[in-house]
């Protein structure tokens, strides 16, 4: 099912990008539009440090990882992000959401009804 579970999480990743550059100002999408890996979205918000948001968005029951995942757990800007010329103040913010199989509409529905909120309240 490889073949049919990539189009499909593809069309989730797009819809999550789509919604998030629609519904947040200041949305700043990190990797070639066309060329990249088909279950992952890696984005910073203008003004918001990664640590802060991946706590608020926990309280919310959203998760996503800061940095690479072979960096996970580091505190620091992603080398591959400045490395492709991200400013290092949204190297910073950068957060991945990573989609599978178990990933759904409804999820990324839940994402776009919780993750507003969350980035104006940070951003006041």
């Amino acid at each position: 099912d490889l073949e049919s579970e990539t189009v499909r999480v593809v069309a989730l990743r797009d819809l999550l990008e789509s919604l998030l550059k629609s519904r947040i100002d200041g949305v700043r999408v990190h990797g070639d539009p066309a060329h990249r890996v088909a279950n992952t979205l890696n984005v910073s918000f203008d003004g918001i440090e990664d640590e802060t948001l991946l706590l608020s968005m926990d309280r919310e029951g959203l998760y996503a990882s800061s940095g690479s995942a072979c960096a996970s757990g580091a505190s620091k800007a992603s080398h591959v992000l400045l490395a492709m010329g991200v400013p290092k103040g949204q190297a910073k913010g950068a957060i991945r959401f990573s989609l599978g199989r178990g990933s759904s509409e409804h999820d990324v529905e839940y994402v776009l009804d919780k993750l507003p909120n969350i980035i104006k309240r940070l951003r006041d």
